[in-house]
């Protein structure tokens, strides 16, 4: 009995502190067991696609989540433009979207549904129309610091290779005319035409600007824009226009020579920032020139081209604090 008596004793004394440890570290399990609600991180689906697929193979589509890094700000945009250190734009790649073409035949247009405000939507060749912080025209009363800035340009004569893009009226060029801007060589394109002017100054719309798109060798872009004021008439936009009214049959007729020169007033000081095309696909990196003297043209002239081809501008779009240089005071 004596025996049976000190087992049982000895069990209480093995089982009682595993019991006390159970009771007691239950509630500390169960603690350190459940999730904090605040912090599960629950499998994320990337997509509409990827949800589909996650249904269909019945297995989770999870998104790693990872800390978000700041990055460090860009560098200053007075250096870029200065420095004129651009993203080279593939000349040949945008070089057919300068008449209105591209290799989608996205249709679009300067009113409604196919208007400037809905070109960011008409293809994902456009999406820069509408995304874009760097996109011209603009307001030139916006520029933000001066400086005296001039373009040279080497245009040589050459034959009026004019023709009606649908969105413009436009000269080919092909004859090594060059304009020469920091430092840089860009080969004329073409010139076209906007009916009223894209740029305008103070909210001013000008009645007509012309648009002298260049290349160069690398690439990058530059256009020098030419606003007109109604006045005096422009020998050259008189052969301009009267080629519109009455084609040459190049078979039989040459085509008159023409002095573009004669398209721009004397001073080649400009006004000068980053902007893009202003015609879909909106390509940005364009270095933007826009001489600060204003040419004329006449009324009759101008209405020509405007009949031609109809309203034919974008609106001025956010300068988004961007770097635009005046002319020194």
């Amino acid at each position: 009995m004596s025996q049976k008596k000190n087992l049982f004793v000895g069990a209480i004394a093995f089982v009682a502190p595993v019991a006390v440890g159970l009771i007691v570290g239950l509630p500390l399990l169960e603690k350190a067991s459940s999730p904090d609600p605040a912090k599960v991180i629950l499998p994320q689906i990337d997509s509409k696609e990827s949800a589909t697929e996650a249904i269909a193979t019945d297995q989770p589509v999870i998104k790693v989540l990872t800390p978000q890094v700041e990055t460090a700000p860009t560098a200053p945009l007075q250096d870029a433009i200065v420095q004129d250190e651009v993203q080279p734009i593939d000349a040949a790649e945008h070089a057919p979207h300068l008449d209105g073409t591209n290799e989608e035949n996205a249709h679009w247009g300067y009113s409604g549904e196919t208007g400037p405000e809905h070109w960011g939507n008409l293809s994902r060749k456009f999406t820069t129309c509408k995304s874009g912080m760097m996109q011209s025209p603009i307001d030139l009363e916006a520029a933000n610091t001066s400086t005296e800035i001039t373009v040279n340009t080497d245009y040589k004569p050459l034959e009026a290779n004019i023709r009606n893009t649908g969105h413009s009226i436009q000269i080919d060029v092909n004859n090594g005319s060059v304009l020469h801007a920091h430092d840089k060589a860009y080969k004329l394109l073409q010139v076209h035409f906007h009916t009223p002017s894209e740029h305008v100054t103070s909210g001013r719309t000008y009645p007509l600007e012309a648009h002298f798109v260049h290349a160069s060798d690398n690439g990058e872009l530059a256009v020098l824009g030419v606003l007109y004021e109604i006045g005096k008439k422009n020998a050259v936009l008189n052969d301009v226009v009267d080629l519109i009214e009455q084609p040459l049959d190049p078979e039989t007729t040459k085509a008159p020579l023409i002095d573009l020169n004669r398209l721009m007033p004397n001073s080649r000081t400009v006004i000068r920032y980053m902007g893009s095309l202003t015609t879909p696909p909106c390509s940005e990196g364009v270095n933007w020139y826009v001489l600060a003297e204003t040419q004329t043209a006449s009324m009759a002239q101008i209405a020509k081209l405007h009949t031609a081809v109809g309203d034919n501008n974008r609106p001025p779009q956010p300068t988004n604090n961007r770097l635009i240089i005046k002319p020194a005071q």
